[in-house]
């Protein structure tokens, strides 16, 4: 049970990200609407987020539940390095609480957030950019999910989805080849080490991530041109879309969470 306690904090976080850096970068990139309340709830779930994940890391170690608070642990876990930049991340949440129409401003603090994050693997330090560039691409895709689901007119509904579809195509191969490439460095390049259960996780993730691709495919080519003030019907079926998507990306979350806190054997 104590094991689960990293994955479950570091499940937050990645959530905490994708409402606040992903809702930034949706509205920064798309045009959607910035949704103030969505992203203040996830800067304060981050901070919260980010003090459970450091207990977590003192419980693991100590094998205690309440080990951040035996002597010692606390400074230790900061002298090893993880304490700074999760003060660095604990930040960046922080500056989600003030909310302001600059869309430079917005671009910035959502990836010094994901920076921060990325920070916080066990990669290296020039095997780090490319666990930001596929966060920044995963969460440019997630963010569009809830603002998607905010009651607006079909033109504009049409239009933003439009544009969304524009740019995934051309996310989704960056994002399988920074993907790819994470796993080859997690890996030393050892195909092997995908026969177990680390291979199976992101074998279940893989598919999340395709299945996640075919309901934006067919929004793309089927719902989309359909979107009118004439008909409901498209309207509903493509928020019934980003509902399904939503749940997909939580559990590819998951996935994600728990491959990060293992280590491919």
């Amino acid at each position: 049970m104590m094991d689960s306690l990293p994955i479950i904090a570091r499940l937050m976080i990645l959530i905490s990200a994708t409402l606040t850096a992903g809702g930034g970068l949706a509205a920064v990139i798309f045009g959607l609407p910035a949704l103030k309340r969505v992203q203040r709830f996830g800067a304060l779930l981050g901070i919260v987020s980010c003090v459970f994940y450091f207990s977590s890391q003192a419980a693991l170690l100590t094998g205690r539940w309440d080990g951040v608070f035996v002597p010692g642990i606390a400074h230790l876990l900061w002298q090893l390095g993880g304490g700074a930049t999760l003060l660095f991340v604990v930040f960046a949440f922080l500056l989600f609480l003030f909310h302001h129409e600059n869309r430079l401003l917005l671009l910035g603090k959502s990836c010094l957030l994901l920076i921060g994050i990325a920070w916080l693997s066990h990669l290296t330090l020039l095997q780090k950019p490319v666990l930001f560039l596929h966060l920044l691409l995963a969460l440019i895709w997630a963010g569009v999910i809830l603002p998607f689901l905010k009651p607006m007119q079909s033109a504009t509904l049409a239009q933003m989805a439009h544009r969304f579809g524009r740019v995934a195509v051309l996310i989704l191969p960056v994002l399988f080849v920074a993907g790819g490439t994470l796993v080859w460095i997690r890996t030393d390049g050892d195909l092997q080490a995908l026969w177990g259960n680390w291979g199976l996780a992101m074998t279940g993730k893989l598919a999340f991530v395709m299945l996640a691709g075919a309901i934006g495919l067919r929004n793309k080519l089927k719902i989309v041109p359909e979107i009118s003030d004439a008909y409901d019907a498209p309207v509903k079926a493509f928020r019934s879309a980003m509902v399904v998507d939503a749940l997909i990306f939580l559990t590819i979350l998951g996935f994600s969470a728990w491959l990060s806190n293992n280590t491919p054997v």
